[in-house]
């Protein structure tokens, strides 16, 4: 909630304005661009350390971890931030961003736009929507949830009423409070969310979800148990056996999930084993041995956003 509150205050007794806010993160409207990544520094020092980096290329996490640690500054000496200013400010006028555009900066708005009843039940719509707080995941806690506002309110609101609105929302009827399954922050540290981001896990954390989230899972659930019985997509042995024979890599375990998933007759299907076990190499076998029995195979995606390109 710094970041708001930053925003917040600026607006309020500098009348700044704000570029949208992304992750938490906004930038003032009228500095260029090149100003910004002038005095990013760092960032271009570990994008460079990254590109030379082959065994983390392309760039991962532990890419920047690694970069971020070897580009890392000594802190033995202290540095002045008044030595500093001079060369910083010649460094942003050779961006671009000079004194004069510095003061035009300044008091573009007279304050932050208010947010009245109208604008907390469009947000609260929003919230409970496929859009909201459930996008990423089906479960969620207040942290999220005051992400979510934060991003939402841009400078218009204070830490406190960013808290209340919060607060306020999770008190609605749509919301269905969870059993807190997570461990405590001894036994894990962190969790990693579907949307890669990774969050401290703290023991005694509330989740929770929509009324809408149950609804679609309770769908999935009732989805799954009709199918189970439907007896679609069986292939014949034989037409199976030919299809293993041309593709002798494969290995037990792979000709075992061909067959159960050829043969199952099951609308959904579960298939689990480790990474790089081969599960999509199997899944080829499966789908040409499908198409030979004259099945139409639509498509097939291994990541949640290459099946959403599908799926459109």
């Amino acid at each position: 909630l710094s970041g708001a509150e930053l925003r917040n205050r600026l607006t309020k007794e500098l009348g700044v304005e704000w570029n949208p806010v992304h992750r938490g993160v906004a930038d003032i409207a009228g500095v260029p661009r090149g100003a910004i990544l002038e005095m990013s520094q760092r960032s271009q020092q570990m994008d460079e350390h990254i590109a030379a980096m082959d065994e983390h290329q392309p760039t991962t996490a532990r890419g920047r971890q690694v970069a971020a640690y070897d580009t890392r500054a000594a802190k033995d000496t202290p540095v002045d931030p008044d030595s500093l200013r001079p060369s910083w400010e010649r460094r942003m006028a050779d961006a671009g961003f000079d004194r004069k555009a510095i003061e035009a900066c300044y008091g573009r708005q007279r304050g932050p736009l208010l947010v009245d009843s109208v604008d907390t039940a469009e947000l609260f719509k929003l919230m409970n929507s496929a859009q909201g707080v459930t996008e990423h995941a089906a479960t969620f806690d207040r942290r999220d949830v005051l992400q979510f506002v934060a991003q939402w309110a841009g400078d218009r609101l204070p830490a406190a009423e960013i808290e209340q609105l919060a607060d306020t929302w999770l008190t609605t009827p749509e919301i269905v409070p969870l059993e807190n399954s997570r461990p405590d922050a001894h036994s894990a540290g962190v969790i990693r969310r579907s949307d890669g981001r990774v969050i401290t896990a703290m023991e005694g954390d509330a989740l929770y979800t929509t009324q809408a989230m149950v609804h679609i899972e309770a769908a999935i659930t009732a989805s799954y148990k009709a199918g189970r019985t439907a007896g679609v997509a069986v292939v014949d042995p034989d037409i199976v056996d030919s299809v293993l024979a041309d593709r002798g890599y494969l290995g037990d375990d792979q000709v075992e999930m061909i067959r159960s998933i050829t043969s199952s007759g099951q609308r959904i299907q579960l298939v689990q084993g480790d990474a790089g076990s081969g599960k999509t190499t199997a899944l080829e076998a499966a789908a040409r041995a499908w198409e030979v029995a004259g099945y139409n195979v639509i498509g097939s995606a291994v990541q949640g956003t290459a099946t959403e390109l599908v799926g459109d």
